[in-house]
């Protein structure tokens, strides 16, 4: 599996989820696995419009490797209803990347300044 490029908002996105959650440049990868995660499960489906692509490129391992690449394939199946076809698996792991992104940079811009975001995650997907 190749590459593929943010828009720019969404880089814009993933760098205010970052200082939010105070996660390190280097530990960006788990920032994507994160919004992959909150994207996939969202109660809608990401947008198909096109949006201008920034320069960040991240390898689609930094979402799924091995075995996991299969499941995510599922799930982003079972979400759509549809069949996907594994050239287009890229394509479908950075738009749920994109929605997660944008859910989450909503999510921090509906709190007030003495809400943090990591107590709201914990309170809304705690498993009760």
């Amino acid at each position: 599996m190749a590459g593929v490029k943010l828009s720019k908002k969404g880089l814009l996105y993933l760098e205010n989820i970052m200082t939010e959650l105070e996660i390190e440049l280097k530990d960006r990868p788990d920032a994507i696995r994160i919004a992959f995660a909150k994207g996939i499960a969202s109660d809608s489906l990401p947008s198909d419009e096109k949006q201008e692509v920034s320069k960040f490129e991240f390898p689609i391992s930094v979402v799924a490797k091995g075995d996991e690449v299969l499941l995510f394939k599922h799930l982003i199946i079972e979400k759509y209803q549809e069949k996907i076809k594994d050239e287009e698996l890229d394509k479908y792991i950075l738009l749920f990347v994109e929605h997660g992104l944008l859910t989450m940079y909503n999510e921090i811009n509906k709190l007030t300044n003495m809400d943090n975001y990591l107590f709201y995650l914990l309170e809304k997907h705690a498993i009760k």
